[in-house]
């Protein structure tokens, strides 16, 4: 360390010899040897008494002085700081000196006379900033949150900024390119020839002519496109299957009955498969099914007939029947479902068997010995055996002509 020290002796001194002494300037340097003219040595912080020669300008004499001098070591001050600045700042240090950087810096302000005063350290820290450059889409309706929170609810280019609350610089900035979805109207059209129903693309199905709206979605789960599908059933088949009854122990067929084609398919067994109008004799609940055909259009239907078994085997038998050739009623009994172990027996009024069969898919036609007989009541007797027990009956029946 290097420190300039002055002594002025400028005032007049009076000496033993009674000379005046001239103004002197001696120069020291702390923490080094100090020469005065007599190549005496001292040290900082000492006292020291030094003599020394002084000659008069005016009479060139010389005298002696006896110079005490104080050596005072100057203190040096050491710093420690912290500090944050935002990124593009700078910071000035006791020195003068400006830093940018993160780190830590060292610093040092020194006296005049060329020695430290001042250390500092500082440790300097730079908040970052981030810059981020991204793309989004909003639905049609839709509104996005910005990374400072703001909302936007319309396409456009946004540059948003998120600040360092604390240091108030910023932390993020952010250009977001916001585009929006546009929803297409679209119309679709469904003729329909022969089918009864449709399925729309959302598995709904139709049964009725109209206008059903389809949402189609984007890949960002909102509506892109807005579709009509109209929906018209310009030949709609009407279809219609029935039955006479269920089946039970007294009556063991029904009569299945299809309408609305021109042909008929029916499963499982009956004993007009191919009929508008059959015979189903099931001994378990049934469903049976009727494929329609009607030119070009394919329809297809179903009806369940129901079985119940109980008790006492009562066949029902039909109380009358008229021969004439119509198609309707013409023979008796027109079915005997499913009877097995069969014999039955028809009976005029003087006694004499007229008819008899053990097959239950024949019936009497009402002539005897190829002579048509005339209107008039006749007994039947019915022995069999059916999946409700052992029929064995009695009964009458007319004959109309």
């Amino acid at each position: 360390m290097r420190l300039s020290f002055s002594i002025n002796l400028s005032r007049s001194h009076s000496f033993l010899s009674g000379c005046i002494a001239v103004a002197r300037f001696v120069e020291l340097f702390v923490g080094e040897p100090m020469k005065v003219h007599t190549d005496t040595s001292y040290t900082c912080g000492s006292q020291s008494v030094q003599k020394d020669t002084l000659r008069s300008i005016i009479t060139n004499c010389d005298s002696v002085v006896n110079i005490t001098y104080f050596l005072n070591k100057n203190v040096i001050k050491r710093d420690t700081i912290t500090r944050v600045i935002c990124q593009g700042e700078h910071y000035t240090l006791p020195s003068g000196s400006v830093v940018s950087i993160q780190g830590t810096h060292q610093d040092t302000v020194r006296y005049a006379a060329g020695c430290d005063s001042l250390i500092t350290r500082l440790y300097l820290y730079v908040n970052p900033l981030y810059v981020s450059n991204s793309q989004a889409t909003l639905c049609a309706s839709g509104s996005m949150v910005l990374p400072s929170g703001a909302t936007v609810t319309k396409p456009g280019i946004y540059n948003d900024t998120i600040r360092y609350v604390k240091y108030k610089c910023d932390s993020l900035v952010s250009k977001v390119v916001v585009t929006q979805i546009a929803v297409k109207n679209e119309r679709v059209e469904i003729p329909l020839a022969c089918e009864t129903s449709y399925t729309l693309p959302t598995g709904v199905v139709v049964t009725t002519s109209g206008d059903y709206l389809i949402h189609v979605p984007s890949r960002f789960g909102c509506d892109s496109v807005l579709r009509m599908y109209h929906v018209d059933f310009a030949r709609k088949g009407t279809t219609m299957v029935t039955k006479t009854n269920d089946v039970s122990c007294s009556l063991q067929y029904t009569r299945l009955t299809a309408s609305g084609g021109s042909s008929y398919e029916w499963s499982p067994s009956v004993e007009s498969p191919n009929s508008a109008t059959t015979i189903a004799k099931p001994t378990e609940p049934t469903t049976y099914k009727v494929k329609i055909t009607d030119g070009k259009c394919v329809y297809y239907d179903s009806i369940k007939v129901n079985v119940t078994k109980g008790q006492g085997a009562m066949v029902e038998m039909p109380n009358a029947f008229t021969p004439n050739g119509d198609g309707k009623n013409d023979c008796f009994p027109n079915t005997l479902g499913n009877l097995t172990d069969l014999r039955l027996e028809i009976y005029n009024r003087w006694g004499e068997m007229v008819w008899s069969t053990t097959n239950p898919g024949e019936c009497w036609d009402g002539t005897y010995k190829g002579e048509k007989q005339g209107t008039s009541a006749f007994v039947y007797r019915l022995h069999a055996t059916s999946f409700c027990g052992t029929v064995d009956q009695k009964g009458t029946v007319v004959l109309i002509r």
